[in-house]
């Protein structure tokens, strides 16, 4: 209703003017030269350009010329109506170039009542896009609504579901916000907040952090971008945890340009846009073909640098095109109106101008210099929308969306490990076992394996040389045995993720653990048996020389001690195990561990659960199996450390000892950690496979490297082929130093033997007394 009277004035005047024919063709042009937004600076250069075309070409407009009048608006909507009541004084104009949003919609609202169609080059206000309310408004520019369909695009395409709005309070923003709105809803999304400020967003931008937002969309000028800018570095609101996304029409550096109010420095300012998106119509045309006015987009660029120095460092370079275009569909429409209408009716005062060149544009379609121009029902612009990011303070070209196609077409890659969270994630993750782990864990066992099957190779091969192979030694091959099932059980444990019926998870489970215990217990139980035969049989001499008929006696006593031994304890093995088997059976169960936070996945919080094979008293039945092999192993150090003088020469009970020592010092140290790092996978996985591969490959070691030095300089003891019962002697020409030291231990044992006696006979002497 404010301009109501002055409208009226304006008409009263414009119906008193006269119509006068001539074969000039006025076009108003009411540019932002200065103010909010300067987009004239370089938009009406771009302007002239296509007027000086369009008047070069003999075949457009029939010998009328155009003549372009320009208006400063300031991008004020005062002002540029103002401007527009000046341009209404003449009656040869019939149509206006308008730049701002905010000079568009109130020129555009009214100019129909004096019959003039409005083209709009730089007006993105999706209030725009009302065909009742703005009866005879075309823009080049296509609606700021555009940028919407390809923000929900990067949405979709990153995961991004929870957005933050905040918009400067212009009509332009506030329609572009509620469109924005609206289609998130319709995306199923979550809006966390929309702020709104005028002058200061700084409470505004306070809101954003409150609600610990990450995604946010901003929609303001440049000046305000400014603003808000330097709040969010005040507030932190910016980094790798956050994406802010901005209007793509800002000039060149507009972040460094000082702004009343803002007291960030510029690197500061810097700091805190680098990452950010823009979204903007692509206004120049991608395919660099030949437009209608004859010249490519290389071309167009070119001739407007050479009209003002620095011309992409004004406002409006961006939009530069859409002013030449704009010119351009205004000189097609008023051509095709020319050929239709007779001369006295180029005049506005009838609205047959205004009604032709309606239909022309509304028909329009031409390959311009900003791409195909063609106006939809509601005369605004239809076109690619092209998204950049800044990255080193420079933006660079990410990709290009057609909303209403649906096509996408990727430029570049963004340059990030992974894009932020729009909150933080909750994430629950089961803990597996690791390839890396599994495969290092699983190579040393492998090697350890093959070395346990060559030795038990050359214990085969050598079996009849007893240098090597002493008396009740074949028992270390029952060793070898138990140290294979305990590197099989390094493969079992490495399969934590088991996967079937329950019957067969559960057999797995059992078997894993029976093949971890029985072969500890056939390891160890030969070697433990040998120091016990130390301690019981020293007295006997049982590897001192004398007649082979003695020899294989005590070696029937050694076996049959040793058996004994071994049945004890792989009895309470399998008492254990069985009643564990039968009575409270292993199964797999997801445990659930304290929750943490992943920085490198972008501050995510993992709910991580274990797969563990547990029973209900696993710790029960863990503890006795613990209790009574620390037991046996405690008791085999004290048997080794008391059979250190005991050993004979001729015996491998010295490296067994060591053996001995090898694994219980082992086992004692990793059985505790290993309990403890129950809830690592990797570690527990680790420290279970290392004590196990230590313990085979040292105590193998000791054992037989030394035979195996032995088997290359010690003379062999071999049954012959005729006569299994015969032994043969191969003596080189070194074993005499070994006779004599046997011929010095018989003596040695012979005058033991008779002092025994004697101290016996003595003995019985006093007890007669």
């Amino acid at each position: 209703m404010k301009y109501t009277i002055i409208w009226l004035l304006a008409a009263v005047l414009s119906s008193i003017s006269l119509s006068v024919a001539t074969t000039d063709i006025f076009v108003g042009g009411i540019f932002p030269m200065s103010g909010g937004w300067s987009g004239g600076q370089a938009c009406y250069p771009a302007a002239q350009m296509a007027v000086e075309d369009v008047n070069n070409r003999s075949d457009i407009l029939q010998g009328y010329k155009i003549n372009l009048v320009k208006k400063d608006s300031k991008c004020d909507a005062g002002l540029g109506t103002r401007k527009f009541y000046d341009l209404l004084q003449d009656s040869r104009i019939f149509t206006l170039l308008t730049g701002c949003s905010s000079v568009s919609t109130p020129i555009a609202e009214s100019a129909y009542l004096w019959n003039i169609n409005v083209m709009a080059y730089g007006a993105s206000s999706p209030a725009l896009s009302n065909r009742s309310r703005f009866p005879s408004f075309f823009r080049t520019h296509p609606s700021a609504n555009l940028h919407n369909p390809t923000r929900i695009k990067l949405f979709q395409m990153f995961g991004w579901k929870r957005i933050g709005i905040i918009s400067q309070g212009s009509e332009v923003f506030e329609s572009t916000a509620k469109d924005l709105r609206t289609r998130l809803i319709q995306e199923n999304m979550e809006i966390v907040t929309q702020q709104s400020f005028h002058a200061d967003p700084k409470v505004a931008v306070q809101n954003l952090k409150k609600v610990d937002v990450r995604i946010i969309v901003g929609l303001f000028y440049e000046g305000a971008a400014r603003k808000v800018m330097c709040e969010a570095f005040k507030e932190k609101l910016f980094g790798n945890r956050y994406v802010w996304f901005l209007i793509g029409w800002y000039k060149h550096g507009w972040h460094k340009v000082p702004e009343k109010g803002v007291d960030c420095t510029e690197d500061e300012m810097a700091d805190t846009v680098e990452g950010h998106f823009t979204t903007e119509i692509l206004m120049l045309n991608p395919t660099n073909d030949t437009t209608v006015s004859g010249m490519n987009t290389q071309e167009f660029l070119q001739r407007l640098s050479n009209t003002t120095t620095d011309i992409h460092l004004k406002g409006g370079y961006e939009e530069a095109p859409l002013a030449y275009d704009a010119i351009w569909a205004i000189a097609i429409a008023l051509n095709n109106s020319i050929q239709r209408l007779q001369t006295s009716d180029l005049t506005r005062n009838n609205g047959l101008i205004l009604n032709d060149m309606y239909r022309s544009l509304n028909a329009s379609s031409f390959t311009g210099i900003s791409g195909t121009v063609v106006f939809d029902s509601d005369g605004s612009r239809m076109a690619w929308t092209k998204v950049e990011r800044m990255e080193n303070g420079v933006y660079k070209e990410i990709l290009i969306y057609h909303a209403e196609k649906k096509i996408m077409k990727r430029i570049n890659k963004i340059n990030w490990k992974q894009p932020p969270k729009d909150r933080t994630m909750t994430v629950k993750r089961t803990l597996k076992l690791s390839t890396s782990a599994f495969v290092a864990g699983g190579a040393m066992a492998a090697m350890c394996g093959f070395f346990c099957v060559a030795c038990l190779c050359f214990t085969w091969k050598e079996r009849n040389n007893k240098l090597i192979i002493p008396p009740g030694s074949s028992l270390n091959s029952i060793s070898l045995f138990g140290f294979l099932l305990l590197i099989s059980a390094i493969f079992l444990s490495g399969l934590n993720d088991i996967t079937g019926p329950i019957c067969e998870v559960r057999i797995f489970l059992q078997v894993r653990a029976w093949t971890l215990s029985i072969g500890f217990t056939l390891a160890f139980s030969p070697l433990f048996a040998k120091l016990w035969t130390v301690n019981d049989l020293h007295k006997k001499m049982i590897f001192d020389g004398r007649s082979t008929k003695k020899k294989k006696k005590d070696v029937k006593e050694l076996k049959k001690l040793v058996a004994t031994l071994g049945h004890h304890r792989g009895l309470l093995d399998l008492i254990v195990l069985i009643t564990w088997s039968c009575i409270d059976r292993l199964v797999q169960s997801k445990s659930k561990l304290a929750p943490y936070v992943s920085k490198e996945e972008g501050e995510v919080i993992i709910n991580p659960e274990l797969k563990k094979c547990v029973s209900n008293y696993t710790t029960i039945w863990i503890g006795v199996m613990f209790a009574y092999k620390a037991i046996q192993l405690l008791l085999g150090s004290f048997l080794a450390y008391e059979s250190r003088s005991k050993i004979e020469s001729n015996s491998d009970h010295k490296t067994v000892a060591g053996a001995v020592y090898n694994i219980t010092v082992l086992s004692l140290l990793c059985a505790p950690i290993l309990m403890i790092l129950g809830d690592e996978p990797n570690l527990s996985f680790l420290f279970l496979a290392t004590p196990i591969n230590m313990c085979t490959i040292t105590s193998t070691a000791i054992i037989f490297i030394p035979k195996w030095r032995v088997s290359r300089k010690k003379p062999e003891f071999r049954r012959t082929g005729s006569n299994r019962s015969a032994v043969q002697r191969v003596r080189p020409p070194a074993s005499n130093h070994i006779e004599s030291e046997e011929q010095k231990l018989e003596r040695e044992n012979r005058i033991l033997q008779e002092k025994i006696a004697e101290k016996n006979k003595q003995i019985n002497e006093l007890r007669q007394r």
